[in-house]
């Protein structure tokens, strides 16, 4: 019978417990072993009070066992596990004897001294700790026991197979020859060493044979020994390695996929989707997933990949935590042209992911696996040799001209041929000889989209010495400039048309586009809308001619702002396009009895939609930082109209906009599509050029009512007519996008 000390005993410092640790690393039927010799120094009873529970190393990479004062470092290809005898009791050895392997079936607790296994041949059980499709090649065991005399000359260890008795020589582990000296045990300093046993195992580098992977295994021992502690290491070839091209670490730019590509000449985001063939079923709306699979041999050829794709939760910043989870695209996950493939000859595999053709921010991730049906679990990880790439994310892509009216000009009343270098203007008051002007030319009539080239062109020149002459009996008069018209020159000749839809004009220009130009201030549109996942292409600003007070029809019969934005539209007909442009005035600013006057203006009818802001109306006499901020923040208000945001919502108090509700991230400051800029006192609400620009997103049992669900969930091509109906208008189309 050992001697055991108390319970009491405090071990030593670590320092004092570690003779050596050294490292030995070689190369085997590709399998890295690791030899770990390790010379201890500890007080045993103390020690086992600690140690109580099975250690795993299930780790990939370099990985550190932490097992109270013993480190064990093993490396991406083997599992360590740890056994260690608890304190002595009633069948104290369950959890480290197995009667179920065959041996020690009828143990007795009485055999059992301090929780070490003693005088039977004993069996213990594990679970298989590998990743799927891995292969176990060898087994080794190092271990920590007393010294008795009658330790057997060796000790041998088989791997058992669940059922029946005796040894399989397929199967042996290995063998040791333990030392028969008795160590002479101590309580206090100095301790004495704890001798450790060590079993390199037996290579099988096709596999050992019978071993039971995902389930339990058994190690027969031929003698028994007064064990400590057993470690258990399993050596393993890794199942192959799957390796997507687009990962988390992936550009977010390059994990985009564009819903629909409207214009040429501006590419895909991605070049996983640029390089996607044109024919058949196109680029829009498709990504080519690719990725390979290598073992520690390389690239694996002929290697069957199974491929699925999730739709992770939605992680745009306004969508509220408590609301994100798995499954919440508005129109579905996506599909794959193939979830079963094969590797070539390099490891490489390909197909393409099928997204959405309108939910803009809808999102999915691929997870491909070796095991076929993932194992039959829904989980991506390491038991079912599951690997996620990163998140994939539908855009969409609108075209935004951005115009400005000239701040001085006039229009001709005359038309003037190609060569011609006077004309005839309605009014000479803005025009000085010398001064540089620039000639505006306009379409007089259009059937079908614009054509930019074609259409519109301008032209640069200076008014000669005494060459502005006006009339006696009106405020028109000739102009004279040093360079021949290059172009034919529309006038008004006479007609009763608005000069703005039928005639061209000429500017006064200084160089100075804060004198030259009523221009808006563009700054928050790309951010505001990206929130969203639409891409906003700007276009340079594009120049149209001065009308000092636009005609709107909400307080004349007489429309002129309609076929003004028609005319000088350089996109009109153009799908996935809108138009706005800085101008000086518009009726729609009078006030009226029941209206303090409008700073912008949205349109949306007719095939085409436009917003203007007037300028000047916003900035004042004197331009300030926050009235700049005001102009910007107007500037988007009225571009988030063009995709009728709010249209019939159950808050909307105005038209298409916000009623009470407020930033989705600071709730004491309005949303950017309040119905109002003025707060009742005639001040304008700070929250309206605090230099930030949000909508609202409050969430509801029916949904979330917000400005960018509706933006992510407007059809393609966006919509750009609405007529006020009294149901939800697209419960009428034949498609989920509203």
């Amino acid at each position: 019978m050992r001697r055991t000390c108390g319970q009491d005993s405090v071990a030593p410092a670590v320092a004092d417990h570690y003779k050596s640790l050294d490292f030995l690393t070689s190369a085997s039927h590709d399998v890295v072993q690791l030899s770990i010799i390790l010379l201890l120094q500890w007080e045993m009873v103390a020690l086992r009070a600690r140690m109580k529970k099975t250690a795993y190393s299930i780790l990939r990479g370099l990985v550190l066992i932490n097992l109270g004062l013993n480190t064990v470092v093993v490396f991406a290809d083997q599992k360590t596990i740890r056994f260690t005898p608890p304190p002595w009791q009633a069948g104290g050895c369950s959890t480290f004897v197995n009667p179920g392997c065959g041996y020690a079936s009828n143990l007795d607790p009485s055999q059992v001294v301090g929780g070490l296994l003693h005088d039977e041949l004993a069996c213990l059980r594990f679970t298989d700790p590998t990743p799927p499709l891995s292969k176990v090649t060898s087994i080794d065991l190092r271990m920590g026991y007393e010294p008795r005399t009658t330790t057997p000359a060796v000790m041998e260890v088989h791997l058992y197979l669940g059922s029946g008795h005796g040894h399989f020589p397929e199967n042996f582990v290995g063998s040791f020859s333990p030392g028969n000296v008795r160590v002479e045990r101590r309580c206090a300093p100095p301790y004495n060493t704890l001798p450790l046993g060590n079993i390199d195992g037996v290579e099988h580098e096709d596999g050992i044979r019978g071993y039971v992977y995902g389930g339990t295994n058994g190690l027969v021992f031929t003698d028994t020994l007064d064990l400590e502690f057993l470690d258990v290491t399993i050596n393993y070839t890794p199942p192959p390695k799957i390796e997507l091209d687009l990962t988390a670490t992936t550009d977010e730019k390059q994990r985009r996929v564009l819903i629909k590509r409207w214009r040429d000449d501006f590419p895909y985001f991605s070049t996983a989707q640029e390089s996607l063939p044109a024919a058949g079923a196109g680029r829009d709306a498709r990504i080519r997933i690719a990725g390979k699979v290598t073992d520690l041999n390389g690239p694996v050829a002929n290697q069957t990949v199974y491929l699925r794709v999730v739709d992770p939760p939605d992680l745009a910043p306004y969508v509220p935590v408590a609301a994100r989870r798995r499954g919440d695209n508005a129109n579905g996950a996506g599909s794959l042209d193939a979830t079963t493939l094969s590797t070539d000859g390099t490891g490489r595999f390909e197909t393409v992911l099928n997204t959405t053709r309108f939910a803009s921010g809808d999102n999915y991730q691929i997870e491909a696996s070796t095991v076929p049906n993932f194992g039959n679990k829904t989980d991506c990880e390491a038991t079912n040799n599951c690997y996620s790439g990163g998140v994939i994310t539908a855009w969409k892509r609108v075209h935004l001209e951005v115009g400005r009216m000239f701040q001085r000009g006039s229009f001709i009343s005359s038309s003037a041929p190609t060569g011609t270098q006077s004309m005839e203007v309605l009014d000479v008051s803005p025009f000085k000889p010398g001064a540089r002007v620039v000639l505006l030319h306009g379409p007089l009539t259009r059937v079908g989209p614009s054509q930019p080239a074609s259409e519109y062109a301008t032209f640069e020149t200076t008014i000669e010495a005494g060459g502005v002459i006006p009339f006696k009996n009106s405020p028109g008069g000739t102009l004279t400039l040093v360079d021949a018209v290059p172009l034919d020159l529309l006038g008004l000749d006479g007609r009763v048309d608005y000069p703005s839809t039928v005639t061209d004009f000429i500017a006064v220009v200084t160089g100075d586009p804060n004198k030259d130009y009523y221009e808006l201030n563009v700054t928050y549109l790309k951010s505001l809308f990206e929130d969203a996942f639409v891409d906003y292409i700007l276009t340079d600003p594009v120049s149209l001619p001065l009308v000092e007070m636009l005609i709107e029809n909400d307080l004349v019969v007489n429309e002129e702002t309609h076929p003004f934005a028609h005319r000088w539209f350089r996109h009109f007909g153009y799908a996935n396009h809108q138009f706005i442009f800085g101008s000086r005035a518009s009726t729609s600013a009078i006030q009226t009895a029941t209206s303090g006057g409008a700073r912008g203006i949205t349109r949306a009818f007719d095939g085409f939609s436009y917003s203007h802001v007037m300028v000047p109306k916003i900035l004042g006499l004197f331009q300030s930082t926050n009235s700049r901020r005001l102009l910007g923040e107007a500037t988007a208000h009225e571009v988030a109209h063009q995709w009728h945001t709010n249209r019939w919502s159950s808050h909307t108090g105005n038209g298409e906009h916000c009623g009470s509700f407020r930033y989705y991230d600071d709730p004491s400051k309005y949303c950017l599509m309040h119905y109002t800029y003025d707060q009742s006192a005639g001040t304008t609400l700070p929250e309206f050029y605090d230099d930030v620009v949000r909508f609202h997103y409050v969430s509801s049992p029916s949904g979330a009512d917000s400005e960018y669900r509706w933006i992510r969930e407007r059809c393609e091509p966006v919509p750009v007519s609405l007529f006020a109906t009294s149901v939800d208008w697209w419960a009428t189309l034949a498609s989920p996008c509203r």
